[in-house]
């Protein structure tokens, strides 16, 4: 039940076009014309598409992933299997790489998902992906996880996923380690883009119903204020102030060392999603996230930002 949340992408049209051609698929798009009572943006379309679906199980998608043949299977098993689960985030990277910029991106992209996956397994989970995620149409209905933020035009999934974590526990929570189950998205082209779309992500940080969470965030955010501050001050003020030169290397150090600790959680997860994670292509990542966290950070809080068209805030 494709649910088309009206955006400029086609997608809905590619499905009717698919489906024109593949007869015995049984295939219903939920076309929208603005006047529904659900929102324009995908928490509302997801909302919409639960509420039709006849099934028990619903996988939920977007309009420029790609998941592979066996993709149906791979997520929705572990919730036929499991009567405990609710909720299963799967596996996302970006394709095709046309450029160091992709490639490097990819890595980044590819970090959140394994982060998203480790806080699953030890019971905290923070973070999911919207791209790819399966859960039971009962608990949707009964939880309503969108109610008191469809203020926010993100959040389809980790608002679900906190949701169902915080009613169900976090057992009722799980990733798909299955490389079946794997989805591809296209990376962004433009440093303009890529902006955007981590604002939208930032932007609803305040509305997690788990103040914990927020709160990690922001502590990564002050963490690399701090890490950035400190070499600043370093380099500005260290041939005059020899304490100043000290916090300087002191935070260098410590920058330098996260590096190396992020390089080598991403070269554990890389061949899981078949990237490459060689150290001059991660040490280029590394040295573009530290001003690129600060400065997402600030615009998420302002909630203002533009995608696919249209603009928010």
């Amino acid at each position: 039940f494709p649910s088309h949340d009206m955006k400029v992408d086609c997608g809905a049209e590619q499905v009717v076009a698919y489906s024109d051609e593949h007869k015995h698929l049984i295939v219903k798009v939920l076309r929208r014309d603005g006047r529904d009572a659900w929102p324009r943006h995908k928490k509302g379309a997801v909302a919409m598409g639960v509420q039709e679906a006849r099934a028990p199980v619903v996988l939920v998608t977007d309009a420029d992933c790609v998941p592979g043949i066996d993709w149906i299977e791979a997520m929705a098993d572990p919730l036929l299997r499991n009567t405990s689960l609710e909720f299963v985030g799967g596996p996302v990277r970006l394709g095709p790489l046309h450029s160091r910029w992709h490639r490097s991106q990819a890595l980044e992209f590819m970090t959140l998902n394994a982060i998203a996956a480790s806080s699953i397994a030890v019971g905290r989970p923070i973070l999911s992906n919207g791209g790819n995620m399966a859960f039971r149409k009962a608990s949707f209905l009964e939880l309503q996880p969108y109610a008191s933020n469809m203020v926010h035009p993100g959040g389809d999934d980790d608002f679900l996923m906190h949701r169902i974590a915080g009613h169900f526990g976090s057992k009722a929570v799980d990733f798909c380690l299955d490389q079946e189950a794997m989805i591809t998205t296209p990376p962004v082209d433009g440093w303009s883009d890529f902006v955007q779309q981590r604002t939208r992500w930032v932007s609803k940080q305040g509305a997690y119903p788990d103040p914990w969470i927020t709160w990690v965030l922001k502590g990564v955010w002050v963490m690399q204020a701090l890490l950035a501050a400190g070499m600043l001050l370093g380099g500005l003020l260290g041939g005059i102030y020899h304490e100043m030169a000290l916090v300087g290397l002191l935070s260098f150090t410590v920058w330098m060392v996260k590096g190396v600790l992020d390089g080598y959680f991403a070269r554990q997860a890389a061949p899981f999603y078949k990237l490459q994670a060689g150290w001059p292509l991660l040490f280029f990542t590394h040295a573009w996230y530290l001003p690129y966290t600060l400065w997402v950070g600030l615009l998420g809080y302002r909630g203002r930002f533009r995608w696919k068209d249209r603009h928010y805030g």
